[in-house]
C-alpha cells in the first residue's frame, strides 16, 4: 500500500500570504488570496481540479467579520453563508455557518470568546450537540457531545460522550443506552 504525498508551496509578498498550491494524490488545489488596504482578508480564489470557487468577507466599522460567503465561481450559486454577532467590547457572541445544501452549523461563545455550544443541522434535524464549559481562569474543564439516537436504537449505540480536564489528566466518559 502506498502512502499519500502532500507537497504545499506558499508565496508570499512583503510578507503577506498570497498564494498556497498543494498537490496530492494527483489532484492540484490552488487558493489565492486578496487584502483590503488595512490588511484584513478581502477574499480568497479557490481552484480544486474543476471546481472553482470565491470567498468573500465582509466587515463591520470595527473591522470585525461579519459575514463569510463563499460561491462556487462557475455556476455564481451560493455554497455557504457564514455571520457572525459580536458585543460590544468585540467579543465574538454567535456564529451560524448555513450550506444551501442543508446543513447548519450554529455556535455560540461566553464573555470571554469562548466557544461554549455547537449545534449541528442537516435540513432542520440535529445531527450533533457539543457543549464546553470552563473554570475561571478560561480553561476548558469539561466537553460534552451529544448524537440523538435512532427510534429504535441498538443497546450498544453512544448516545453522548462526555470529557472531563483535570490539569493535565484527560478523562474520557462514552454513555451508553441502558
Amino acid at each position: 500500500v502506498g502512502s499519500e504525498m502532500c507537497i504545499r508551496d506558499r508565496y508570499y509578498k512583503k510578507g503577506i500570504l498570497t498564494k498556497t498550491e498543494e498537490k496530492q494524490n494527483n489532484k492540484n488545489t490552488t487558493e489565492v488570496y486578496t487584502y483590503l488596504e488595512n490588511g484584513k482578508p478581502a477574499g480568497i480564489d479557490i481552484t480544486t481540479g474543476n471546481l472553482q470557487f470565491h470567498t468573500s468577507f465582509f466587515y463591520d466599522a470595527q473591522d470585525r467579520c461579519t459575514q463569510e460567503i463563499q460561491i462556487n465561481t462557475k455556476t455564481k450559486k451560493e455554497i455557504y453563508k457564514r455571520t457572525r454577532t459580536f458585543d460590544a467590547d468585540g467579543t465574538i457572541q454567535s456564529d451560524s455557518l448555513k450550506y444551501t445544501d442543508g446543513r447548519l452549523v450554529l455556535s455560540s461563545y461566553n464573555r470571554q470568546g469562548k466557544l461554549i455550544e455547537e449545534k449541528e443541522y442537516n435540513k432542520d434535524v440535529m445531527l450533533s450537540s457539543t457543549m464546553h464549559q470552563y473554570d475561571s481562569k478560561g480553561n476548558e474543564i469539561r466537553s460534552q457531545y451529544v448524537l440523538p439516537l435512532p427510534k429504535n436504537p441498538l443497546p450498544t449505540q453512544i448516545s453522548s460522550q462526555t470529557d472531563v480536564y483535570l490539569s493535565l489528566i484527560h478523562i474520557s466518559e462514552p454513555t451508553r443506552l441502558l
